[in-house]
C-alpha cells in the first residue's frame, strides 16, 4: 500500500556549528537549540544532542532522569549499548539493548524515566571499552497532546549488510 504524505517545503535559515554543552558531567554536541534562532523557528524540535562515549566512562554516572510532555527519539549511530526506561512516572524500568541503527522512541506523556544504566550489560560482559555514538532528538507534541499515557518502542538496527552492523 502506498502512503502519500503532504510535505511543506522550508528554506534553511541558518547553517552553523553545534556548540559543546555539559550534560550529566560529559560534553555533548548540541546543534539545537541554537543561540541565534528562537524556539518558535525550530518547532517541533526542542533539542538535539549528539554524544560519543566509551561505555566504561558511564560506569559511575547515574544517567537516569525524568521527562514529561514531549517525545524522545534516540538513534544509535555506532556501537551497541543497553539502557533502561519506564512507561510512566512510577513505572517499572524496562531494559533494552540498542545496536547500531536502532531507534528508541519514548513518548514521555505524563512522565517517564529514561537513560537508566547506559551500557551496564555491555560493561558486565567486558565490553566497557566499546565506543557508543548516538543522537537524541527532543520533539514537541502537538498542543493538547503533551499529557496522556507514556510509551516506549525500540526498533532494531538494520543488521549485517550495507548500512548495517
Amino acid at each position: 500500500m502506498e502512503e502519500l504524505v503532504e510535505a511543506t517545503p522550508r528554506d534553511a535559515l541558518l547553517v552553523e556549528d553545534a556548540h559543546v554543552r555539559p550534560m550529566m558531567g560529559f560534553e555533548v554536541l548540541e546543534p539545537l537549540p541554537t543561540r541565534t534562532v528562537s524556539y518558535e523557528r525550530l518547532d517541533p524540535f526542542i533539542l538535539v544532542h549528539e554524544s560519543r562515549f566509551k561505555l566504561s566512562e558511564l560506569a559511575d554516572t547515574d544517567t537516569k532522569h525524568p521527562h514529561r510532555g514531549f517525545d524522545n527519539l534516540w538513534y544509535i549511530l555506532g556501537g551497541t549499548a543497553s539502557t533502561g526506561h519506564s512507561t510512566g512516572p512510577g513505572g517499572t524500568i524496562e531494559r533494552v539493548r540498542l545496536p547500531k541503527g536502532a531507534l528508541l522512541a519514548l513518548r514521555t506523556g505524563r512522565g517517564a524515566w529514561h537513560a537508566e544504566g547506559i551500557g551496564a550489560e555491555e560493561r558486565d560482559e567486558g565490553l566497557g571499552d566499546t565506543e557508543w555514538r548516538s543522537v537524541l532528538f527532543w520533539v514537541n507534541r502537538a498542543k493538547g497532546q503533551a499529557g496522556g499515557a507514556s510509551l516506549a518502542r525500540a526498533s532494531p538496527g538494520p543488521g549485517p549488510g550495507p548500512g548495517g552492523g
